[in-house]
């Protein structure tokens, strides 16, 4: 019987070893699993985070092009004054390109502001 019970014990061992072998296949199938999950949102969020930087800079892109078509033009300015140099001595903003009429400056009428 000695050899009954020592092959029983072979058996028993061999199954023990074999749930053990199984054991470390299916956890070292699930490490191997979780550690690709990791990698997985570890690039999905630098995906995102790059994704953000760029809308960023190009949202900051368009505010700087808006903010050029805004500024007053250092050239444009110059170039009024010389314009505004040739309309003559008698140009403002009031009386427009033909001065004022001799007509209107002689104060020795009889109104209420000349006499």
């Amino acid at each position: 019987m000695s050899g009954a019970v020592t092959a029983a014990v072979v058996v028993g061992a061999a199954a023990v070893g074999s749930a053990v072998y199984s054991a470390d296949k299916q956890r070292s199938a699930a490490n191997k699993q979780r550690r690709a999950q990791e990698q997985a949102a570890a690039k999905a969020e630098q995906t995102a985070k790059t994704q953000m930087e760029r809308q960023e800079k190009q949202q900051e892109q368009e505010v700087n092009r808006v903010n050029r078509r805004n500024q007053a033009s250092a050239g444009a300015a110059v170039d009024g004054g010389v314009n505004a140099a040739l309309d003559g001595p008698g140009s403002t903003l009031l009386t427009g390109a033909q001065g004022v009429s001799p007509d209107q400056l002689q104060l020795g009428k009889n109104t209420l502001l000349g006499g």
